[in-house]
């Protein structure tokens, strides 16, 4: 991690940790590249190896090598050099072998717990697809299993390179106090989805799994509305870009708290619903959607 209040001070140049629009862990400085406002609107974060920085007037974004080298009017070499003795602990270092540190708990779920044979699918299992709308397909695509004891929906999930991370399961009764519940086996959350994304650069990040299974490749699942500083590194590692951001109707707080927390690494797009979430949407609607994002249609 860099710290860069402290590489700021050094090179004289002011900036804010406080107010409306700066984000948590944060700092704001006037913009180099842009020069179109005087007040500090230059996002600046040192999380990572090398942090990231975004303007929120003229759109400049990047990692803090290419700021520095632009401050600075100096190479990429002596930028990372000059990061580097600002540094207070790497960032992605240290939450790679926090995680390599904890034991892994193989938990088996159900003893009965078996693969979706399509053709003969339980009754309840077809009731919960039928009513939302889907077909067998997404059993056999997404490799669903079914617990006849428990009565519920098993939904494997895995990383980018198909590593099997955990399982979500999905209570098929209706009548459950809590219908799903996400199992990692290290304890971690972590995108799910990934192990669909084709590597293009760009994403679209919904809430829930069935929103991933309504919207096709490409769209991965927070799991929930907040995304960790571990799956920010999952998109760095995938190689991704550019964010969609498509969440619920009725979330508020919470989605301006993604966008600035992504807007300082990728570039972000808002998609917006009028109603619903993605789970609900016809056909027509998540092409349309999906053409205007991808530029073509990657089912």
């Amino acid at each position: 991690m860099i710290d860069i209040r402290a590489y700021f001070d050094d090179i004289g140049i002011d900036w804010i940790d406080r107010g409306k629009n700066v984000s948590k862990g944060a700092v704001e400085i006037n913009c180099p590249f842009c020069g179109l406002d005087p007040s500090k609107h230059l996002g600046v974060w040192g999380d990572y190896k090398y942090g990231g920085f975004h303007c929120w007037v003229c759109g400049e974004k990047g990692s803090l090598l290419k700021l520095v080298m632009k401050i600075e009017g100096v190479g990429f070499e002596k930028a990372k050099k000059i990061l580097d003795s600002f540094r207070k602990g790497d960032f992605v270092d240290d939450e790679i072998e926090k995680e390599k540190e904890k034991p892994v708990i193989r938990r088996k779920l159900y003893v009965d717990m078996k693969e979706i044979d399509i053709e003969n699918v339980p009754v309840i299992v077809d009731r919960f697809f039928s009513l939302r709308r889907f077909g067998y397909s997404v059993i056999k695509k997404y490799n669903l299993y079914y617990s006849r004891s428990k009565k519920k929906l098993i939904i494997p999930i895995y990383d980018w390179k198909e590593k099997l991370l955990g399982y979500q399961t999905r209570d098929l009764t209706r009548r459950a106090d809590i219908p799903y519940y996400n199992y990692f086996f290290d304890g971690v959350k972590r995108l799910y989805g990934m192990n669909y994304y084709d590597g293009g650069g760009k994403v679209i990040l919904v809430e829930g799994v069935l929103d991933v299974w309504r919207m096709g490749d490409n769209v991965l699942s927070l799991l929930g509305k907040t995304l960790s500083h571990l799956e920010m590194l999952e998109l760095l590692e995938a190689k991704v870009e550019k964010v969609g951001v498509l969440l619920d109707s009725d979330v508020g707080e919470e989605k301006e708290k993604l966008i600035n927390m992504l807007a300082g690494v990728f570039e972000v797009e808002v998609l917006e619903l009028k109603e619903g979430d993605p789970a609900d949407l016809d056909e027509d609607e998540v092409k349309e959607i999906r053409e205007n994002f991808f530029n073509k249609i990657l089912f």
